[in-house]
């Protein structure tokens, strides 16, 4: 005789499900839980039992997600700053530092060569790090021509790449302790999804067979829809959109309310911010929403918000330097 395994649902640990891939989610869901349970701990010593136990992983989890948004938000500041500088590089930089040599030296001379072989262009394309290695090269030949004229020249760039190295190395930091901050909050995640999962029976035991008053420890909406999935490979007739390397693009445009969640995929190899917003050209947020690469997941209107009144774009940024990302969303009503 063959016997089908039976499908307990509960024995799922749904606080994991709903809010994987989405650190704002639980930081929501548990702080709402955690009031609920302090609230009725005040009269009640088994609640307050079950809340104590809660509390020590949700801190540490609230506190290592304010720690990964106080970190993103350096890191954006500093890659702001450094590409900034890169773009100044590319633009005013370099065109005065060559006028400043062929002031010294003409463009057919030898000495003007070995300064600017190839001219204002391994300044003005290629990868960060082959222009920030052109300005090395460019100082480096400068010291050992050693002329007077070019003295005042030589300390300027010394000083720029001095200034923009150290920006660059304080970007690159942070974004490497923002995958270990991530990875941090998501074992905290897990582990008190976990303990809330054990919350969540003994409030059962406890209230059986009155198992409505369960409910009255969690907001419902959180758990509407929890679809998260690994993507497969994009369907090359799908209707993903592509974002550049290093560029924003709207997505979808419309009266959104919080009535509306949206099922987004990130099908691209590179992480994608995305948000929503009043305006197409806000800033990116402090604590926008990050989409891995080759994850898709559902998120409610209020947790893609930058906290406008209205909210009308959904906005997707793709912070690589080099390649394309891309996404598709799908709008839901729930």
């Amino acid at each position: 005789m063959n016997y089908q395994p039976v499908n307990f649902v509960q024995l799922r640990n749904f606080f994991a499900n709903a809010t994987r891939s989405n650190f704002k989610r639980m930081n929501s869901l548990l702080r709402d839980h955690l009031d609920k349970l302090a609230r009725a701990a005040l009269v009640n010593p088994t609640i307050a039992t079950i809340h104590q136990a809660l509390v020590p992983l949700a801190t540490t989890y609230t506190d290592t997600y304010n720690a990964v948004q106080s970190n993103a938000a350096f890191y954006e500041g500093r890659t702001q700053d450094f590409r900034k500088a890169i773009m100044e590089l590319s633009s005013t930089h370099i065109r005065r530092w060559d006028v400043a040599i062929q002031n010294v030296f003409d463009m057919e001379t030898g000495d003007y060569t070995s300064l600017l072989p190839n001219g204002r262009a391994p300044f003005q394309s290629g990868t960060y790090e082959a222009r920030l290695g052109s300005v090395s090269s460019l100082l480096a030949n400068l010291r050992t021509i050693n002329h007077p004229d070019l003295a005042t020249l030589t300390t300027t760039i010394d000083t720029w790449l001095t200034q923009t190295n150290t920006l660059r190395s304080t970007q690159q930091g942070l974004e490497g302790s923002d995958s270990q901050l991530r990875k941090a909050a998501e074992d905290a995640r897990i582990a008190v999804a976990d303990a809330m999962h054990k919350a969540f029976f003994q409030l059962s035991v406890y209230y059986h067979p009155d198992l409505a008053m369960v409910e009255t420890f969690y907001e419902s909406k959180y758990f509407r829809t929890i679809t998260t999935k690994p993507t497969e490979t994009p369907d090359p007739n799908s209707n993903d959109v592509v974002v550049g390397a290093f560029t924003r693009k709207t997505i979808l445009t419309g009266n959104f309310t919080t009535a509306n969640s949206f099922e987004i995929s990130n099908t691209g190899n590179t992480r994608l911010y995305v948000w929503l917003s009043s305006s197409e050209h806000s800033e990116l947020p402090a604590d926008a929403t990050v989409i891995e690469a080759q994850l898709s997941s559902n998120f409610l209107a209020d947790e893609l918000s930058d906290g406008s009144a209205t909210l009308q774009f959904l906005i997707a940024y793709n912070q690589s330097d080099t390649e394309d990302g891309r996404i598709s969303v799908t709008k839901q009503n729930n």
